[in-house]
């Protein structure tokens, strides 16, 4: 294939220095293909990687795997009414309490998890916190370019609970280095100016302030928002991906047209949602996938199938597309570990079918799984269809 033309545009790649990751980076996943274009990797390809790894059920299991952000999990406080923000832990309790400031009307609540205040104790905490109150208030007041004070509207409140706006950190009590970024979420609308006055008075205040600890629940309430077909397109993109890295200058060009259409700009009519997605968990478990590392299953019977195992196994998806098969291998498993360039590749003529039954249900589909209390929404987008133009114009 010319090393000049990318493999989902055919426009020039000449000048691309990063590359294309063939499984996203925010997977863990370090190789890239010198064969995508800047344009199609910073736009429609990133999108649909956002949308797979930040806003669908894996984001859930690749935060908690890889200590990163993107969890939308809420514990209860019965005593308060509140929905307080949390992140999914694996043990018997299923969630611990990120800490948080609660602007409740008048009051200030300032909620911790009791674990972590073992360990840390709780003065350090709210003192270090309060710093970092501090420091996010101060880079809004000076206007900084990325202050570290951010906000979020939700648009979907939890299900149980009141939601008055709360500044939290996504880390964990003896974690609140100098430096880190705190959030500030809410409902509906807001003064943002009234909001850093109140921080910034709680964090200068000595006053005691009203205190809230709990040691989690079983029944967390987890949301996750996310368009279906955009995560097919995001599937059937790493299978591509994975062709063009192993076939290398083989790969076809041209040949997976209908394919890149379908990942590009949604045309077609791509892959069946009822066979294709997130997969219930005791399919995932026959997938095999080795601790700490993803694996990759592609196999050409007429068409192309891809089945995705992540993180050990946690979570799996799967998906076909269309494509001419590769002359050395009808079936090839592609072990990805966690953080490594070295991938296993394993080539081979048999296929192993197996019964693909998907599920949109997070217990169903996540190992282990203790959240009972789930919230899924599915984003549906319209699209404007362009005004056509006369033939004068």
């Amino acid at each position: 294939m010319p090393r000049g033309r990318c493999i989902y545009c055919r426009g020039d790649i000449r000048g691309v220095r990063r590359g294309e990751h063939v499984v996203p980076h925010a997977l863990g996943a370090n190789v890239t293909i010198r064969t995508v274009c800047r344009e199609c990797n910073n736009n429609e390809l990133s999108q649909l990687d956002n949308e797979l790894v930040t806003e669908s059920p894996l984001h859930m299991v690749a935060s908690r795997e890889l200590d990163t952000n993107g969890e939308d999990v809420w514990d209860y406080n019965a005593q308060l009414d509140l929905a307080i923000e949390g992140h999914l832990i694996e043990d018997p309790r299923a969630v611990a309490q990120w800490p948080q400031l609660i602007l409740d009307g008048r009051q200030q609540v300032f909620c911790y998890d009791v674990a972590e205040m073992e360990r840390v104790g709780l003065r350090e905490c709210q003192e270090t916190f309060r710093r970092r109150l501090l420091e996010a208030v101060q880079s809004v007041r000076r206007g900084d370019r990325r202050p570290r004070l951010r906000w979020r509207s939700l648009p979907n409140p939890p299900r149980r609970g009141r939601f008055p706006p709360r500044v939290f950190a996504r880390h964990s009590c003896d974690d609140l280095h100098e430096g880190i970024s705190l959030e500030c979420r809410y409902h509906g609308t807001i003064d943002k100016d009234d909001i850093v006055q109140v921080i910034e008075h709680w964090a200068t205040s000595a006053n005691d302030v009203q205190e809230s600890r709990m040691e989690g629940v079983i029944d967390p309430e987890v949301a996750t928002s996310y368009r279906p077909r955009w995560i097919l397109r995001a599937l059937v993109k790493i299978g591509v991906n994975l062709l063009a890295y192993l076939m290398d200058d083989e790969f076809p060009q041209g040949s997976f047209d209908e394919a890149i259409q379908f990942v590009r700009y949604d045309r077609g009519g791509g892959p069946s949602p009822s066979t294709c997605g997130f997969l219930e968990h005791e399919v995932t478990a026959c997938l095999e996938c080795p601790p700490n590392a993803h694996k990759f299953t592609l196999q050409h019977t007429g068409e192309w199938a891809l089945d995705c195992s992540f993180f050990g196994g946690a979570i799996g998806a799967t998906t076909v597309f269309p494509g001419p098969r590769w002359n050395k291998a009808r079936r090839i498993d592609i072990i990805v570990p966690i953080g490594a360039s070295d991938w296993e590749v394993r080539k081979s003529e048999i296929l192993i079918p197996h019964r693909r039954r998907v599920t949109d249900r997070i217990d169903i589909m996540m190992r282990a799984s203790r959240v009972t209390n789930v919230q899924t929404r599915v984003r549906v987008v319209r699209r404007q269809r362009p005004t056509p133009k006369g033939p004068n114009e």
